[in-house]
């Protein structure tokens, strides 16, 4: 019996969710439980393996979002950080994340130990697209923990040093204005695509309170530096669930693909039999199978004759 489109889409939906979980164990994540868990729990709340699959891959880019990418960057420290008065151990411990930016390694060991956890939603990072590091002393996996951690925000080719703040009891950097208003002094070009040119601010800005409790309840409000100027999420946005609007956005994109590549397959069959016959393999669409590029993008192989049937780079 010939294979049918759900029958190739759910195929793929499968291969999806296997690749989700390779991408994530190299780096140590506990992928296939806590997968099998966020499986089980979306399956029971949506009633829909689709969706199920959906929110595996929301996680998934969730995760890459919350890393740094490994580039090499130029590090930009703002005048107000090289303005504090600092212990030789947080100047040292700058140097050390400034080198490792340089050289294009891992900055993960700086992050918060929650980089692990996959259900984790950073609304910092989401709102704002401010990531914070820890100022410790060299460890592994992560450095030793610091009360006070460095704001920094990626951009291109660059880090840019915003400023050091205590977190703990008794402190809440996350919601604090200034580092937006040193991002928007120092590089308003990182947060200009966010930026809204034909609004005013509805009322006065919201306090740090209630911006907490905002992000808390998955509700989006602007940003409004003292001269005026209004930011709308400049790191993305986030969804009511707390998840980032771009996973969610990019789990979108990656699975409504999916199913159209699994209709271009079948609509096409007979050229792609050919296709197989000639690479030596046997000419049966259930032996297709879907992989992510190290690069991002997908690619459709022929499992028995490793014979590429589509693939796919995503800029």
């Amino acid at each position: 019996m010939a294979l049918t489109v759900d029958d190739l889409r759910w195929s793929f939906l499968d291969d999806v969710t296997a690749q989700v979980a390779m991408a994530l164990d190299p780096d140590g994540y506990p992928a296939t439980r806590e997968l099998k868990k966020v499986a089980a729990r979306m399956l029971r709340e949506q009633g829909s393996d689709r969706q199920k699959v959906f929110w595996i891959c929301v996680k998934y880019y969730n995760v890459r979002k919350r890393r740094i990418h490994p580039l090499k960057r130029r590090v930009i420290r703002s005048p107000e950080l090289r303005a504090m008065n600092l212990s030789d151990d947080q100047l040292a411990a700058l140097d050390r994340i400034e080198a490792d930016s340089r050289a294009g390694a891992d900055l993960t060991a700086y992050l918060s130990r929650r980089i692990r956890q996959l259900s984790y939603n950073d609304a910092l990072l989401n709102d704002w697209g401010i990531h914070h590091l820890h100022l410790g002393a060299p460890a592994q996996p992560f450095v030793e923990r610091s009360h006070e951690v460095l704001f920094a925000r990626v951009h291109g080719d660059a880090l840019y040093f915003i400023t050091i703040m205590k977190h703990g009891p008794g402190y809440d950097p996350w919601v604090e204005h200034e580092l937006i208003e040193i991002l928007h002094r120092n590089w308003p070009e990182s947060i200009e695509p966010s930026r809204v040119r034909f609004a005013q601010p509805a009322g006065p800005p919201p306090t740090a309170d209630t911006r907490k409790k905002m992000r808390a309840a998955g509700i989006t409000i602007a940003t409004t530096t003292k001269d005026g100027t209004l930011y709308i999420t400049p790191g993305g946005g986030y969804v009511s669930s707390g998840d980032s609007q771009d996973a969610v956005r990019l789990a979108n994109m990656l699975l409504a693909r999916v199913t159209q590549i699994g209709q271009e397959c079948v609509d096409n069959e007979s050229a792609i039999d050919a296709q197989i016959r000639r690479a030596g393999g046997d000419p049966a669409l259930k032996h297709l199978r879907i992989g992510f590029l190290p690069r991002g993008g997908v690619e459709v192989f022929d499992e028995v004759s490793c014979e590429i049937i589509v693939s796919e780079p995503w800029k």
